[in-house]
């Protein structure tokens, strides 16, 4: 009993070493200077990649002013959006079925919708259909075809 509980116990930490091995290497892959490294690599093994990044940049050293410019703008947008970002919108959902209350033995497990972010409708999808139909966006009986 105890010889198959070393075996076990071996095998564990054979197991573990190799999870901790793999771990490192995603670890050192997804640096930023090795994810740098491999896309340099790519387009300089990609004849066509590489000639769309020489052209590119030639043009650039040709007219740097527009490429100035085109760069303080895009900063100049990235830091206005991280200073002034919007609360992102409330969505509803429409459903017929109503909002179940919460459990007496506690909270009730999240839905798809709470997990989206959505709030369900108290307005049935017959209602919202009918909405739709009377704006003249009805399914396949107002069309014609």
């Amino acid at each position: 009993m105890t010889g198959s509980t070393n075996v076990i116990e071996r095998e564990i930490e054979e197991a573990r070493a190799g999870m901790t091995r793999a771990a490192a290497e995603i670890e050192r892959r997804l640096q930023p200077e090795t994810l740098v490294d491999s896309a340099l690599g790519l387009f300089q093994r990609n004849g066509p990649a590489r000639a769309i990044v020489d052209e590119v940049t030639d043009l650039a050293l040709r007219n740097p002013v527009p490429v100035l410019m085109i760069g303080l703008g895009l900063a100049w947008l990235a830091l206005d959006f991280s200073r002034h970002r919007p609360p992102a919108p409330r969505r509803t959902a429409h459903t017929d079925q109503p909002v179940p209350p919460a459990g007496a033995d506690g909270p009730v497990a999240p839905t798809a919708d709470t997990i989206l972010g959505l709030t369900p409708s108290h307005e049935s999808a017959a209602m919202a259909a009918h909405v739709f139909a009377d704006a003249g966006m009805g399914g396949a009986e107002g069309r014609r075809l």
